[in-house]
């Protein structure tokens, strides 16, 4: 196909009748196919590989809009391996900017596409460093595959370099020395995370900061609105409402597994009450809101994506919805139309992520299908101890690991020989109200008993042996580790190990399950055993020793389960 054009006995130029370069952009950059298709009237394959900055094909992987990147790809014939042209974005191809803003989903497919890696933009950039901290560690053993195949470099810094500064620098094509500060991976120079992005740029560049001019000469003087508008009574509520949020946000994802209707409800009701009265200040209520949700525990993201959640139920205003995508904004340091997209990655388009998990997990099938066998919600409903109580049991009592051991050598043992295994924490409160690991538990498919590791065991050996281990675990990109809703649990991991863990360390099962909207563990295992995965345990205390047979019981299944489901995804999904 070399042409789209548009057929029409009107005497218009095609020019006058197609849509502009703008308006396809963003079209293709939409989660709607029929509107890219009505855009692409008029133009043909070579105008759109051609445009200047980024083409349809760059905006739709940027955007994530897979089902307009197939389109383009498959049917349009737009080329996978077409290069901007722009200032700061030269020699960047579709899979660049796929990988810039952690699409795994289309990275894949443009590699099976023929998505050519060997390129450094003229940032300094490759597709492997800049997926070193935006990726899956599977989709970064693909594109570390691809490049021994393709070998052929082009060097897009050393023939259009920006003379700029950047993060995630390959380091085989760094053109500068190494300075002290330079953090050096294996992929990447100076690797970053979302939170570092924000505002890095200009750190990097201070001599590009401009200060904005002001015009005071013709300005109105603005009237001061008073600094507070409410009443005793109201200040009061504000207060009250502010204690009972913060104390629930804390738990958010736990209070989402479970299907909490009532504790939502109140969250709810009492962050709408805070909205609407403080709105009848009129005074900058919104970045000292932000900051108070900021300095939880829970991570900001996830709060922001409850939030944002929230901004587009129905039964909320129209002023209330403007209001909580301000403080969404505020809470993300971006601008207040870009919030929303960002903010609600798992609220509003849960269902883009959940394909992009399912990808994953499709593409390393033959491989999962004989790993995941013997794996199946069955085997946990087994008359386990004699009790036919309509709920879920491991097998055997898990092993209790807090010492170096024969448990622990088996658990060694054991990982060195599997590529796949499922983790998952237990938490409790110190009495300084932070929260903190309590509990790892990891599940080993094909291992009849999960190993429930003691993370309060004060013993140097101990500690640091576990340590090293959880470490190889999750900073190996060629394993692939099951979790469930692992928003909270890994930065509790990372304090606990004092190191930040790769981006997109696991694959979320929540999300494998998902679509519109995302569904707690009990739940999910609904869908393949009429039995009940018990949730009774879960806000028992975590620090006491020696745990509960119960308490056991918990810990083990939540991890165990994960590797089944899985089994019984792809088994649904033949």
């Amino acid at each position: 196909m070399t042409a789209l054009s548009l057929q029409t006995s009107s005497s218009l130029s095609v020019d006058q009748q197609r849509c502009n370069a703008s308006k396809l952009g963003r079209a293709a950059g939409s989660q709607s196919l029929e509107t890219l298709q009505q855009a692409l009237e008029g133009w043909t394959v070579a105008e759109l590989d051609d445009l200047p900055g980024k083409n349809p094909l760059h905006m739709a992987a940027w955007q994530g809009c897979i089902e307009n990147v197939v389109f383009l790809v498959e049917h349009v014939g737009c080329n996978v391996n077409s290069i901007s042209t722009a200032e700061f974005s030269y020699g960047k191809t579709p899979i660049f900017f796929a990988a810039t803003k952690c699409r795994d989903d289309v990275v894949l497919y443009l590699l099976e596409q023929g998505a050519c890696v060997t390129i450094v933009n003229n940032k300094g950039q490759s597709v492997r460093s800049i997926a070193s901290s935006h990726l899956l560690p599977h989709v970064i053993e693909r594109i570390c595959h691809y490049e021994q195949l393709q070998v052929q470099w082009t060097n897009y810094r050393a023939t259009h370099s920006d003379s700029l500064e950047y993060g995630d620098l390959d380091p085989r094509f760094l053109d500068r020395p190494l300075r002290e500060d330079d953090i050096v991976t294996e992929h990447a120079v100076n690797p970053t995370t979302k939170q570092s992005r924000q505002g890095s740029f200009l750190r990097k560049n201070p001599h590009l900061v401009v200060k904005p001019k002001t015009h005071t000469n013709n300005r109105k003087p603005r009237r001061k609105p008073p600094s507070n508008a409410l009443s005793a009574e109201e200040t009061n509520q504000v207060k009250d409402a502010w204690i009972c949020v913060l104390e629930l946000l804390k738990r958010i994802d736990v209070f989402v597994e479970n299907d909490d209707a009532s504790a939502l409800a109140v969250l709810q009701q009492d962050i709408r009450m805070i909205v609407q009265l403080s709105d009848k200040q009129k005074g900058s209520w919104i970045p000292e809101a932000a900051q108070r949700l900021q300095s939880l525990d829970t991570d900001s993201t996830r709060i922001a994506q409850y939030l944002a959640s929230l901004s587009v139920h129905d039964d909320v205003s129209k002023r209330e919805k403007v209001l909580l995508t301000k403080l969404v904004a505020e809470m993300l340091g971006t601008r207040r139309s870009e919030s929303v997209s960002e903010a609600a990655t798992v609220s509003k388009d849960s269902s883009h992520h959940s394909q992009a998990v399912q990808a994953l997990i499709l593409d390393c099938r033959e491989e999962l299908d004989a790993i995941l066998a013997h794996e199946s919600i069955a085997r946990f409903q087994s008359l386990t101890y004699g009790m036919d109580d309509g709920v879920l049991h491991l097998p055997e009592p898990p092993h209790w690991v807090d010492s170096v051991s024969d448990e622990l050598l088996l658990l060694e043992d054991a990982l060195l020989k599997s590529r796949v295994a499922a983790i998952d924490t237990e938490w409790y409160n110190r009495s300084d109200g932070t929260i903190h690991v309590a509990t790892l538990q990891i599940a080993i498919p094909g291992q009849v008993r999960p190993w429930v590791l003691d993370l309060l065991k004060d013993s140097l050996e101990f500690q640091q042996r576990i340590k090293h281990m959880v470490q190889c675990i999750l900073f190996d990109p060629s394993r692939l580790i099951f979790g469930f809703a692992m928003g909270n649990d890994l930065p509790k991991l990372e304090t606990w190990l004092d190191a930040a863990l790769p981006r997109n360390v696991c694959l979320d099962v929540q999300l494998l399950h998902g679509g519109e909207q995302l569904n707690g563990l009990a739940r999910i295992v609904q869908l393949y055993s009429d039995f009940e995965l018990s949730k009774k345990e879960q806000c028992s205390s975590w620090s006491d020793r020696p745990l509960s047979g119960a308490q056991m019981q918990y810990a083990g299944l939540d991890a165990a389960v994960l590797p089944a489901l899985v089994a019984e995804w792809l088994r649904q999904a033949e």
